[in-house]
């Protein structure tokens, strides 16, 4: 995989760059980020702005990236001075200990639909500078309703995307690619190591692995299901509590059970007591019905898959930060905030009846 490459001179870049300058006008920013009394046009901005260029800015040391699959190089300011500015309005909604910590992390997201969303959120909110990213499958033009890619990444694999997609945010960012997946034989590897791993793979095997192995090693395990517009959002802190049940016990399996499971039905018997029917909306338990028949794949759309990537960042840094984070489930529902009549009698009664109405058909 192409990776960022760093140069000190202009003269060392590759002949094909195409040079933008991003040096100065970045110096200039960095002025009204540490002097926040000054807005630009005021009086006596430019002043000391001028000041601030001749003497400051004198010891910032500056930087060519060149990204060889754009084939385009940045002049930019170094590492430092670089996420201090990328970071500047996240202030004071993140603190600037807490940035640290949240940078610091080491994280592994498995399954690069969903997951994308996750990683592009981590990275966009200056999160861990340290990554794994895994996915053995290419993008389609099916999965341009969820993921942040257009045309041109038609036929490029997800992981490689998406981490090249993250060097062009954060150039310096740490990126371990497993562009051929994951299973049973290097899952471990791509676990062990890190401080929290997120499942968005769609294998069970592997899920159900994933934590026997985050259990073992005692990491927490983060996982969001979309589900329509809202999501539903997995908590298992092995860290904390090393006996806790993996899917917070809503699945009972031994590792030898595992490897007994031979059919599909076992495997559709174990997918459907991790989601639940209950956590469904009722347009979701309509469509799970519809799969194979009128409906080729589970329904995902974008705004569920960003908000997941938004549920499991500010997860990933309340545990960074060591606020509170406990196990469990949380089920994030645009219907249930925003749709009228949704917890009256009524709207109540509906949903319990789609519920039934799935539980009677399902399997069949």
């Amino acid at each position: 995989m192409q990776k960022p490459q760093f140069f000190n001179k202009k003269e060392e870049l590759p002949a094909d760059a195409e040079l933008i300058d991003a040096f100065e006008r970045s110096l200039k920013e960095l002025f009204f980020v540490r002097n926040p009394r000054f807005k630009k046009g005021m009086p006596g901005v430019d002043e000391a702005l001028a000041k601030f260029m001749r003497d400051d800015a004198k010891a910032v040391n500056g930087v060519y990236v060149y990204y060889p699959w754009l084939k385009k190089a940045i002049y930019l300011p170094e590492e430092k001075i670089y996420f201090e500015l990328r970071t500047a309005r996240n202030k004071n909604v993140i603190h600037v200990d807490e940035q640290e910590k949240y940078r610091d992390i080491k994280i592994g997201i498995a399954g690069m639909s969903v997951g994308s969303n996750v990683a592009s959120t981590l990275a966009l909110t200056g999160g861990p500078k340290n990554m794994r990213l895994t996915d053995f499958d290419e993008i389609e033009a099916t999965n341009l309703n969820r993921i942040r890619a257009g045309l041109p990444s038609i036929g490029q694999n997800k992981a490689i995307f998406f981490a090249q997609n993250i060097y062009e945010l954060d150039p310096w960012a740490e990126l371990d690619v497993y562009d051929k997946g994951v299973n049973k034989d290097n899952l471990e590897e791509f676990i062990r190591g890190l401080d929290i791993f997120i499942d968005e793979m769609d294998s069970i095997e592997l899920k159900v692995r994933a934590r026997f192995i985050a259990k073992k090693i005692g990491i927490p395990v983060l996982m969001a299901t979309d589900n329509g517009d809202g999501v539903i959002f997995d908590v298992e802190r092995y860290d904390e509590n090393p006996d806790q049940a993996i899917f917070n016990g809503r699945v009972e399996i031994t590792e030898e059970e595992l490897a007994n499971l031979k059919t599909f039905q076992d495997w559709i018997k174990i997918a459907s007591k991790i989601v639940g029917a209950e956590a469904h909306t009722p347009r979701m338990l309509e469509s799970l019905l519809e799969l194979g028949k009128t409906i080729a794949g589970v329904p995902q759309i974008g705004s569920g898959a960003s908000m997941a990537g938004a549920v499991i960042s500010y997860a990933v840094r309340k545990i960074a930060i060591g606020d509170p984070m406990p196990s469990g489930r949380y089920i994030i529902s645009l219907d249930e905030k925003i749709t009228f009549g949704y917890n009256t009698p009524e709207g109540l009664k509906s949903r319990e009846e789609a519920i039934k109405d799935f539980l009677s058909k399902f399997g069949k």
